[in-house]
Formats: C-alpha cells, structure tokens, sequence
C-alpha cells in the first residue's frame, strides 16, 4: 500500500468524516499537512498556530469532561 498524496488525503471520504466530526476545517487541515510536510511540525510552541491548535484542544477537552 502506498501512501496518500496530500490531495487524495483532503478528498478521502473517510477522512472527511473525522474532520467533521471533530470540528476541523478542511482549511486548517490542509495548512497542517502542509506544514508537517515542510518539516514545520517541529516549530516550536510559541508558533501562533500551535498555540491556536492547543487552546482548541483544551477546548475539546473541557466540552467532553463537561459531557
């Protein structure tokens, strides 16, 4: 098996599926594929986006705690 192309990844039915379900843009996705294929998975923390993908995170969280 080979792996998906960014592109096929974004148009996978499947993967649409999760990305509604977890409230993710398929904009935003596609900026982390992106980013993670340019090696900007290892920026750092302070990085806007990371900070932005945390606190959304933490708000997920705290709405399944809540639940």
């Amino acid at each position: 098996m080979q792996d998906m192309t960014i592109s096929e990844v974004l148009t996978d039915p499947l993967i649409g599926e999760l990305l509604r379900a977890d409230k993710v843009s398929h904009a935003s996705f596609a900026q982390l594929l992106e980013d993670a294929a340019n090696g900007g998975a290892n920026r750092p923390a302070t990085d806007s986006r990371c900070s932005q993908r945390q606190s959304l995170a933490r708000q997920s969280d705290e709405q399944q705690s809540a639940a």
